[in-house]
């Protein structure tokens, strides 16, 4: 017969038996968030609709930035970033997720006609060690370098928009 549970523990499958294991922690260990209500502008040409070109973190426009310092070696760092993206041309306007100098993941938004849509980019990375990391969202600018506008119009008017740029650090 199985004796009662503690707290904080989950039920698995032993050698032969089931156990009480300790469940894992999925705790949070810290949010930081960024916001930034300015303009951002960035022509940087990425090349084509394929975005081969110009995609490192020295290309395009930061827009939000935190510097995290994990409390933990064994955990990730989960960000995301919002943002109202026009573009003066048919275009598709691109903004990234870096971490340190890696990029980590892109968003898109497709600006036909002048139109304003959104761009959301998520990504998770592996905290490296101890130390802080540097966490930036950029405007990495669009497709056939038409300007992409960050909480703009097509034509760089603010549309009251605010990029958000959000990092948390969550145990394993």
């Amino acid at each position: 017969r199985l004796p009662k549970g503690t707290n904080g523990y989950f039920l698995k499958q032993g050698a032969n038996d089931p156990i009480w294991a300790e469940a894992p922690s999925g705790k949070v260990h810290q949010s930081v968030r960024s916001v930034n209500p300015s303009v951002v502008s960035s022509s940087n040409n990425l090349g084509g609709k394929d975005f081969a070109n110009n995609k490192a973190v020295s290309n395009g426009a930061q827009v939000c930035t935190i510097n995290v310092t994990p409390v933990s070696t064994t955990s990730h760092l989960y960000a995301w970033y919002s943002e109202a993206a026009g573009c003066g041309s048919n275009a598709v306007s691109v903004s990234a997720i870096f971490f340190g100098s890696e990029r980590r993941n892109l968003g898109s938004a497709n600006s036909y006609a002048n139109d304003v849509g959104g761009i959301n980019v998520h990504a998770i990375f592996n905290v490296p060690g101890s130390g802080q990391v540097t966490v930036q969202a950029r405007n990495l600018g669009s497709h056939n370098g038409g300007t992409h506008y960050t909480n703009s119009d097509q034509s760089g008017n603010t549309n009251g928009g605010q990029a958000t740029l959000t990092v948390i650090e969550i145990e394993d």
